[in-house]
């Protein structure tokens, strides 16, 4: 198998234990009521906790290189980190539009395999903060050890840039299922650009900044339509 078969395989594979998990505890839940809590409140935690056993994987098999993780010298770095709100914000606001377009009918997609829709989920943390920003945090770091540090730097070395940043953002967008189409095309976006930059700077820490970036764009969306439906 080669090594961007076997990145794949890694990165892919998280989503049907994610979902098998979750129709686990959704049917134990029916008859284990202190399981209930789990299905909604904590499916952001789930999740992340399955990217990190994925991120660890990909580590021990040899998928992460070093140098992925530190920037070489060179003005790659400083100009991609330059790029890196603008790669936040278009996706953000190609995602935010795309929902409008599409607002009356809502996703089943992700409803169909996991069994719940994950806005609930992320909208669950709002009240803890501190939880939010940590599962936020979490998450930015493990899918970009994964998609821009396993998957991109694996397809780079089999199949060239162009395929690389294609499949890296390919599969992140696929992993955003539960959220709709609109959130997968919305990712498959922000792969791209996030890829990119990560060629240019040589490092992922540039796609954790704009991913983290992009985050926090959510973040005070979810606080703003939370303190409209308040008043």
């Amino acid at each position: 198998m080669s090594v961007s078969a076997l990145a794949l395989v890694v990165t892919v594979g998280i989503l049907p234990a994610f979902g098998i998990t979750m129709v686990v505890i959704d049917q134990l839940a029916k008859r284990i009521a202190a399981l209930g809590v789990w299905v909604v409140d904590r499916v952001a935690i789930i999740y992340l906790m399955f990217t990190a056993m994925g991120a660890v994987v990909a580590w021990w098999l040899g998928l992460l290189p070093w140098f992925a993780l530190w920037a070489s010298p060179g003005w790659g770095l400083p100009v991609a980190l330059l790029l890196s709100p603008a790669a936040a914000v278009i996706p953000y606001f190609i995602e935010l539009a795309l929902s409008s377009a599409g607002e009356g009918s809502r996703p089943s997609l992700g409803i169909g395999i996991f069994l719940r829709d994950a806005e609930p989920a992320v909208g669950a943390l709002l009240d803890r903060p501190l939880t939010w920003w940590i599962v936020a945090a979490g998450t930015a770091l493990t899918e970009e050890l994964l998609f821009r540090g396993a998957v991109l730097h694996a397809v780079l070395s089999d199949r060239g840039p162009l395929l690389a940043i294609l499949a890296s953002a390919v599969v992140f967008g696929l992993h955003h299922v539960a959220f709709g189409i609109n959130a997968i095309i919305g990712k498959i976006f922000a792969g791209l650009l996030w890829g990119a930059l990560v060629l240019l700077a040589g490092s992922i820490l540039v796609s954790i900044t704009a991913h983290l970036l992009f985050q926090y764009l959510v973040w005070r969306r979810y606080r703003k339509v939370r303190a409209q439906k308040a008043w």
